[in-house]
Order: structure tokens, then sequence, then C-alpha cells
């Protein structure tokens, strides 16, 4: 069978743990968010969200970077460039299938307004963007990442 004679994944153990650390980050950080610190439930008022606005600001970008690299992790047999672009549209793909679950909440579950959907996909543009150039600096090492314009 196709699973038996092919490997799933086409990454490196340090990839591996780096995707497990952020992923995990990512879940707690949004957990402690949504719980008031662990102090009641899920879906019990207050949580962080609703008393520091920018909580945002670090959600996304972690979660974004969680699913990128894990999209990253999957052994799709092309070249860099392409990988790189369908994890990069796929993050986005997922960040504007959050915001039509927020438009779809209750009214006054989320906070809605233009300005905050517009940082939430900058903020999901720049997670999975750092995803991947973490991702080309581990797979072809640091020598290797061409700086043709901007080197230091």
């Amino acid at each position: 069978m196709w699973f038996e004679t092919r490997s799933w994944l086409e990454t490196t153990r340090k990839w591996v743990y780096f995707t497990s650390i952020i992923s995990f980050f990512a879940v707690l950080v949004h957990s402690a968010g949504q719980t008031g610190g662990f102090q009641h439930g899920y879906w019990e008022e207050p949580n962080l969200y609703d008393t520091w606005l920018r909580f945002d600001e670090i959600t996304h970008p972690l979660s974004s970077m969680a699913i990128t690299a894990i999209i990253l992790n999957l052994n799709l047999p092309m070249i860099y460039r392409k990988k790189w672009i369908i994890a990069l549209s796929l993050g986005m793909f997922l960040a504007v299938l959050w915001e039509i679950m927020e438009a779809l909440a209750p009214a006054g579950f989320f906070r809605i307004t233009p300005v905050d959907t517009l940082l939430d996909f900058h903020q999901d543009f720049y997670g999975s963007a750092l995803a991947v150039l973490l991702y080309t600096i581990n797979m072809r090492g640091i020598e290797r990442v061409e700086l043709t314009k901007f080197q230091l």
C-alpha cells in the first residue's frame, strides 16, 4: 500500500521537535487566555481576550506558525518554493476560515471589526512566514539561505 512504501513525513528530528513545542505553546497560550489563567471553564467570562485586547497578537502568530510547521513536516513531493507557497496559502486559508467562524458566531461572542480582521490576517501571515523561514534555515542550513540584496 502507499503508506507502507512512502514516508508521510519529510523532515528532520529538530523540525519535529520545533513543531511539537510551538504547537504545545499555541494550545497552552490559547487555553490559558480563554480560561482566564485556568481559573474557570473554557466558555465562561472573563477571559484574556476580553480584558487584554492585544492578546490576539500573541495567539494568532503562534497558532499560524504551528499549523504551517505541521504542514511543512508532510512529505509533499515538490520543490521548496512550491512547498512554501502551499504552506503559506493553507495557513491563510485557515485564517479566512477562522474569520468566517468569528462572523457566524452569536452576536457579542467575538470582537469583530474590520481593523481586527485585518490585524488577524496580518498576524497569521507573519506567523506562517516565520515558520517557512525557520523551516528553510533548518532544512537547508543557514549558510545555504541566500541573502542577495540584504546581506548583513
